[in-house]
């Protein structure tokens, strides 16, 4: 008996420990539908701000022109490029950093990822993509490494294709800054197989029992497209956005894993028409929502006027979320202002952490409001503090508790169906 009884307490006492372990590791999940994510930038598509000492290397070695990956793969050495970006995409994130994120509510992550990590040209400067996902010299190792641990957190993936050949729209983060040639020199085509071959390569990690479905939250088709241009415009709506989904649809026929199609510099409501039910399913727009690009933002700066002007627009976006035909998402969103920065006035901490909430406020709005990514989840170093969201977490800014948590804009909804939104003039405490 008295076997049985030690046999019962060690039995009981394991999965006492397992429950515990699996509580610790699931985090802080929300579980109401909405989407509460950080952007893993900077890590598989590099841009020179985010990761200065990674291009410093590379620059004092082969030359100072080095500024996004299309000249770094012209000048550095494809021997010693492959090894030095291995060794940044294992040290960038690591697994106790996602768990901080997940453990404050954070339930997503955004991965931008390059299309010449799956097809490269003869003319391109990109070593051959390396397929196995064992090799801790291919990307495709830590871009899968990285599902796995959102797997084992309980979190989910937005896979996102960053950039595209010729450049969507000529910002380094495309891999090639300078001028936007993806439709001039007929890329588009190469993209729509680029993002199959993406799904393609998801779909077997499921099928090999790597990690759950659940993990794959969604494929963001392609990265702020330069609509600007109507030639790009046109390509995405008409041509590209619709092929796109249908590639995806093609691996994941199923409704459960969504498709994104990004806002493409255009407004809201010029996305209301474009894959509507019933042949397309699941369809989230992404948009990107900035308080710091351009003549306007940039002449807003955060003293009480300022301030009352980022607390108006953050609110206000809650009317552009409701009346949308799409769920919505903000995929891209910062803090970054026009100053002035003194992280040691308590007065500037607290502005940012009204203003932070005031964006999620209107981004989570209605059903119609599905969420939001901040970028980014980390910067190297103590440079763009506004953008770092584990500094964000350390300062107070970000809340703890993002499934409890202090609201700031006031919403009400009049029977005709306007809206009408201000703020906690009491916590602002402004004039």
């Amino acid at each position: 008996v008295k076997f049985i009884l030690g046999l019962v307490k060690m039995l009981l006492y394991g999965v006492y420990l397992l429950l515990s372990i699996t509580t610790h590791t699931l985090g802080l999940n929300c579980n109401d539908g909405k989407v509460r994510g950080v952007n893993l930038g900077g890590w598989l598509v590099l841009e020179e701000w985010m990761t200065p000492s990674l291009f410093d290397d590379f620059q004092n070695q082969y030359g100072g022109h080095i500024k996004d990956e299309w000249t770094l793969a012209q000048s550095v050495p494809e021997w010693y490029r492959k090894e030095r970006l291995a060794r940044h995409w294992d040290t960038f994130y690591s697994k106790d950093e996602i768990r901080r994120f997940s453990d404050t509510g954070i339930s997503h992550v955004r991965i931008p990822v390059p299309y010449w990590f799956w097809q490269v040209d003869p003319d391109e400067p990109y070593p051959g993509p390396n397929m196995n996902e064992n090799d801790p010299m291919s990307p495709l190792f830590y871009l899968k490494r990285m599902l796995v641990w959102l797997d084992e957190l309980g979190m989910a993936a937005n896979i996102d294709l960053h950039t595209a050949p010729g450049s969507q729209n000529g910002f380094d983060n495309s891999g090639r800054a300078g001028d936007a040639n993806w439709v001039n020199w007929n890329q588009v085509p190469r993209t729509k197989d680029h993002i199959r071959k993406i799904a393609e390569t998801v779909k077997s990690w499921l099928d090999r029992g790597y990690f759950s479905r659940r993990t794959i939250y969604s494929f963001c088709i392609l990265n702020e497209p330069g609509g600007w241009d109507s030639a790009i415009w046109d390509a995405c709506r008409y041509d590209y956005y619709p092929s796109a989904y249908s590639n995806i649809r093609s691996i994941f026929p199923e409704f459960d894993i969504g498709v994104n199609i990004q806002q493409a510099f255009r407004q809201g409501w010029e996305l209301d028409s474009l894959l509507t039910a019933p042949d397309y399913q699941n369809v989230v727009v992404d948009m990107h929502m900035y308080q710091c690009f351009g003549d306007y933002w940039n002449s807003i700066h955060n003293d009480n006027a300022g301030k009352g002007k980022h607390y108006d627009a953050s609110c206000g976006y809650a009317q552009d979320v409701k009346d949308r035909y799409h769920w919505t998402i903000s995929g891209e969103w910062s803090l970054g202002n026009a100053g002035p920065w003194d992280w040691n006035d308590p007065s500037y901490v607290e502005f940012l952490r009204l203003w932070f909430i005031s964006q999620i406020d209107a981004f989570e709005y209605t059903e119609k409001g599905n969420g939001w990514f901040f970028w980014a989840g980390k910067i190297e170093g103590d440079g763009y503090p506004e953008w770092n969201y584990l500094h964000l977490i350390d300062r107070g800014v970000a809340p703890s508790n993002l499934c409890n948590r202090q609201t700031f804009c006031i919403f009400k909804e009049n029977s005709d169906g306007s809206l009408e939104f201000s703020y906690n003039r009491t916590l602002a405490r402004l004039p």
